[in-house]
């Protein structure tokens, strides 16, 4: 017994025996989940090659994920056939089709210029595509995009296409609604309704609303500083492996708000944000690392080893 890629569900020798035969029967789902077996080296010998090849059958089917998938081997994994050319074909083709997941993800690409030439264009273009054809993820994307503009015109379209994607149930869009609604962008302001759909987003486990809600209570903007609470999201966050949570955490730790104070705590966090690429906490970490150093001294201990204490 043991468990499908990308899930918690068990899986028995019986259940991989029957995707891998639907899977040669042509299935579409059934070869990109046995595809996605092959890459993992789950419960089958890894096989990039026959990995692709699979893929490359569902895509033919238009399957959404292994056209995904199929591109990404052909661009990125240095195991596979390299070809991003042939990969980027693969995709454009795809949001010539008008499959919302991948002009989604296309569009994002170039959005962001992530494994292709940036191209703001291009990426709204096909982002908008994808919202219109009802991809929440698109319409969560382009909204967010919008919203980072600041335009008071392009405020009201970010919310009603992030809307959209939180009606859809997509928790990051019902996180970032909540935000807006505190801030009042694109929307009149509501605090109590932003922060009642930030506290629906991290009860589905949603790790940002958990910094969302940590930065909120730390500043004490919007509603009544609360550095306990503050404390509480940011370890909430920081326990699923937030980045963003961890400066802001390590910081809580070492100066004792909303809990004990705890140095030898705070610098593995500080040492993970700063190996994670957070900017702008350099002066911060100096000054607590001038503390700690002390401390320790004063203690006649070294300075501990914190390698593999968190991921980045």
């Amino acid at each position: 017994m043991g468990q499908r890629p990308n899930s918690d569900k068990p899986i028995s020798r019986a259940e991989i025996r029957e995707i891998e035969e639907k899977a040669n029967q042509g299935k579409a789902h059934y070869q990109n989940e046995y595809g996605m077996m092959l890459v993992l080296g789950n419960y089958v010998p890894e096989d990039i090659e026959k990995a692709v090849e699979y893929f490359r059958k569902a895509a033919a089917q238009d399957h959404p994920e292994a056209i995904w998938n199929y591109a990404c081997y052909l661009m990125k994994d240095p195991r596979g056939p390299l070809d991003k050319d042939k990969g980027l074909e693969v995709l454009t083709l795809a949001c010539e089709k008008g499959i919302p997941y991948i002009l989604n993800q296309l569009g994002y690409m170039y959005l962001h210029g992530i494994d292709v030439k940036r191209d703001e264009e291009k990426g709204q273009e096909l982002l908008r595509r994808g919202a219109d054809a009802g991809s929440p993820n698109a319409q969560f994307n382009l909204g967010t995009f919008y919203a980072l503009k600041q335009d008071e015109e392009l405020d009201a379209l970010a919310f009603e296409l992030v809307e959209k994607a939180a009606k859809a149930d997509l928790s990051d869009a019902i996180c970032v609604l909540g935000v807006f609604y505190i801030k009042g962008l694109g929307c009149e302001q509501d605090v109590d309704k932003g922060l009642e759909l930030i506290n629906l987003a991290v009860d589905q486990d949603n790790g940002i609303a958990m910094v969302v809600l940590g930065e909120f209570y730390e500043s004490g903007e919007f509603f009544e500083q609360d550095y306990a609470l503050a404390r509480h999201y940011f370890g909430k966050a920081v326990s699923l492996g937030k980045l963003r949570a961890y400066a802001p955490m390590a910081k809580l730790l070492w100066k004792g708000l909303g809990g004990p104070k705890d140095l030898d705590a705070a610098f593995p966090l500080y040492q993970a944000a700063l190996l994670g690429g957070i900017s702008g906490i350099y002066q911060e970490y100096h000054a607590f690392m001038t503390e700690y150093a002390k401390s320790l001294e004063e203690a006649g201990r070294p300075l501990p080893d914190v390698s593999g204490r968190f991921s980045t």
